[in-house]
């Protein structure tokens, strides 16, 4: 009767340590929705590897860089971008109640850096 009884206190213990533990790795909530975060990869992989942009986002021409942010980003989604010299650049005043999911990305050469900052946010 005493081997039952250890058998089930043992089994009892290891359900309870198995429910503290399932608790503790509960799914966190995402903090940057997944389609922002891939939008945010492919305006700045792109423009880290096509020559024309990189060049437009070492000599701070924002031009080419909006327009070819504008044919990328969904239209449910506004955005804005600044490139500066020095970063972090200064943040934008942008008026709304959306989240606003704000990346950097830094872009070099031997002689110039630039911080290209791009803002989205849900219309």
């Amino acid at each position: 009767m005493k081997t039952v009884e250890a058998t089930f206190a043992v089994v009892l213990f290891l359900v309870f340590l198995a429910f503290l533990t399932l608790n503790q790795y509960k799914a966190q909530p995402e903090l940057v929705p997944q389609d922002v975060t891939l939008i945010q990869d492919t305006v700045f992989n792109e423009i880290q590897t096509n020559p024309v942009y990189r060049a437009n986002a070492l000599s701070l021409e924002q031009l080419e860089l909006n327009l070819f942010i504008n044919s990328t980003v969904p239209e449910r989604y506004n955005h804005n971008i600044t490139v500066c010299e020095v970063g972090p650049c200064q943040p934008l005043a942008i008026n709304t109640k959306e989240e606003i999911y704000v990346d950097t990305l830094v872009i070099s050469n031997t002689t110039k850096t630039a911080y290209l900052t791009l803002y989205l946010w849900q219309e």
